[in-house]
């Protein structure tokens, strides 16, 4: 009977565990899983946008050159277009060399607290945001600036 209660005990406390850390799952366009915040284990970018969104389309090429990058900080992008046919062939026609990861039903946009498109958020290695911003200058800066990248990886 003992036991019996120990092992009841420990499955709740795993069961529990697992509650306070819960992860969302998404999946990227080559259908490999990212589970947030998990996945956010380096300086890295998250761009929201969506292709109703003029505004989007023009930060793609923008957010194009910046993913070939060489450097510290990491860019990903999170699509919450419901069509993932017409994303998979913009990312195809495009060349694009940045992860896209699809969310058409705003799961994480929505427990980020993403009301516009585009936003961008910086996180730190640790997982933490250290901005967020409505426009690709601003993401361009924390790329080329030393201090955000210091900040990025926890060095200021």
């Amino acid at each position: 009977m003992k036991r019996r209660w120990l092992l009841t005990a420990c499955c709740l406390a795993l069961w529990c565990g697992g509650c306070r850390s819960a992860g969302l799952a998404l999946y990227d366009m080559r259908g490999n899983q990212w589970v947030y915040p998990y996945f956010i284990d380096q300086p890295m970018v998250l761009a929201f946008w969506n292709t109703e969104e003029l505004q989007c389309i023009e930060d793609l090429e923008g957010m194009k050159t910046l993913a070939v990058r060489e450097g510290p900080i990491h860019l990903v992008s999170v699509c919450s277009s419901a069509d993932r046919l017409k994303i998979n062939l913009w990312v195809q026609k495009e060349n694009v060399r940045f992860t896209v990861i699809h969310d058409p039903d705003l799961k994480l946009a929505n427990r980020l607290g993403v009301k516009f498109f585009p936003t961008y958020i910086f996180f730190d290695l640790h997982g933490r945001e250290i901005d967020r911003s409505l426009t690709i200058r601003t993401i361009q800066n924390w790329f080329d600036r030393p201090r955000h990248i210091e900040r990025a990886v926890g060095e200021g």
